[in-house]
């Protein structure tokens, strides 16, 4: 603050005349000159510089709500702070009235509505400063399902008025809201929203301890859970009942204008064991077709991206996924899953960096919700087919192949397009030790003397 005289004072860089203890703002409205009480951030402060102190907070996108749990004043005296702030036209008022209306229906937000946000502009032009591959997308579209999850704001997340006054205890509340982020997930999905939300709380002046004395939910270790799933199969009784479900049309799918769309999936996943994304990117117009029936099709497997193997051809051998596919192709289909732009942007689908293709989701949540249909009629218990409906299938096709070829996982991982066979066997093809046993005690039989 300058002062100028006892009767001028200097505020938001106006000098503001006092008359009868009283000054008048730039929009004609009148208020009363103040003494704060108390001290903020262990100081005492001037009216003038309370004010300062609390707009920049406002300007943040703080709430009246977070603004006196910060600063331990009522909600009732921030809000006269804040006319006063607003009669000066340091807020944009309507920004912030929005923002304290809509708090708790933040859920409802879009990544697009939620980077309007100043905050959250500010730390994605940060991300892009920084060099994020992506430009920072995917930690938004990740920060924005952390909070749609919580229902919560971003500013929420970060438990600032906590933090601020005790560390500790703010670290602890994060920490058991991550806690609720983890409930019911894969290590892979809690990882990344645990690195996106660490991101956006350092941002923000939350700063984390390292080593063991980091919240158990909010630590940047890469926990690896290779081989966690390496047994998930379908048995040979399953595989048999899908069969019979779909000869006889006995599967209840809930969304029966996608069966024929759930059939292809399921057998082209099965078959070439491809993932989730090269499946619903793989265009017809690949296909390499001679006199018979078997042919050829390119799929783009994006996560080989960074060693130049993302473009992979998959024989198709499978009578009935041949049926499937060739009238699709003859007719003009350009897609092998749907219609263009159903499950997947059309000009998207020959990127090979899996940022780059945006997905309808809400299309995609549905052919999910026909193959858990899938599961549930076959008699299937393992969660992680209804965790990961699609890529399942390549962990179901794998294991499948590799009975069948009796465990060449050369052969295997060939098809599948892994780039070794250690990787077939340490995350795909875990042997069941009734299958050891036999070829253990064939193998021995064929070696004695």
């Amino acid at each position: 603050m300058v002062q100028i005289d006892k009767n001028i004072i200097h505020i938001f860089g106006q000098n503001v005349e006092i008359i009868d203890n009283e000054f008048e703002a730039p929009n004609k409205d009148k208020f009363k000159v103040f003494t704060p009480r108390g001290k903020i951030g262990g100081r005492r402060l001037t009216m003038v510089q309370v004010l300062e102190h609390v707009a920049e907070k406002f300007q943040k996108g703080f709430s009246v709500k977070e603004i006196s749990e910060l600063l331990g004043k009522d909600s009732d005296t921030i809000g006269k702070y804040k006319k006063i702030i607003s009669a000066f036209g340091q807020l944009e008022s309507q920004l912030v009235e929005i923002k304290e209306k809509t708090e708790t229906k933040y859920r409802n937000e879009s990544t697009n509505q939620m980077l309007q946000r100043p905050e959250c502009k500010e730390w994605l032009d940060q991300l892009k400063r920084s060099g994020k591959s992506d430009g920072g997308r995917g930690f938004a579209n990740t920060l924005n399902l952390v909070c749609q999850e919580l229902q919560i704001t971003p500013l929420a997340l970060c438990q600032l008025p906590i933090y601020q006054k005790d560390r500790q205890e703010g670290l602890r509340e994060i920490d058991k809201l991550m806690a609720k982020v983890k409930e019911g997930k894969s290590e892979s999905q809690f990882y990344s929203r645990r690195m996106a939300v660490r991101n956006w709380i350092n941002f923000n002046g939350v700063s984390l301890p390292r080593g063991n004395l980091c919240p158990v939910n909010l630590h940047g270790r890469v926990v690896s859970t290779h081989g966690d799933y390496a047994n998930v199969r379908l048995t040979k009784d399953q595989l048999a009942k899908i069969e019979h479900g779909f000869s006889n049309n006995e599967i209840k799918f809930p969304h029966s204008d996608l069966s024929d769309d759930t059939e292809l999936v399921y057998r082209f996943g099965m078959a070439t064991m491809s993932r989730a994304l090269a499946i619903l990117t793989c265009k017809l117009s690949t296909v390499n077709k001679g006199e018979s029936d078997d042919f050829e099709i390119k799929v783009i497997e994006r996560k080989l991206t960074h060693v130049g193997e993302q473009n992979q051809t998959k024989m198709i051998l499978d009578p009935k996924l041949q049926k499937l596919i060739i009238p699709r192709f003859e007719a003009g289909k350009e897609c092998l899953i749907g219609e263009k732009n159903q499950y997947v942007r059309y000009e998207d689908m020959e990127k090979t960096k899996t940022i780059e293709v945006r997905r309808i989701d809400g299309a995609i949540s549905k052919l999910h919700d026909n193959l858990r249909a899938l599961y549930k009629y076959a008699g299937v218990t393992e969660p992680y087919f209804y965790d990961h409906p699609l890529h399942s299938l390549r962990h179901a096709g794998c294991q499948n192949l590799l009975l069948a070829s009796g465990w060449n996982t050369s052969l295997v991982s060939m098809i599948g397009g892994w780039l070794s066979t250690i990787e077939v066997e340490k995350s795909y093809g875990k042997m069941p030790p009734d299958i050891m046993k036999d070829q253990y005690k064939d193998a021995f039989n064929k070696a004695k003397l």
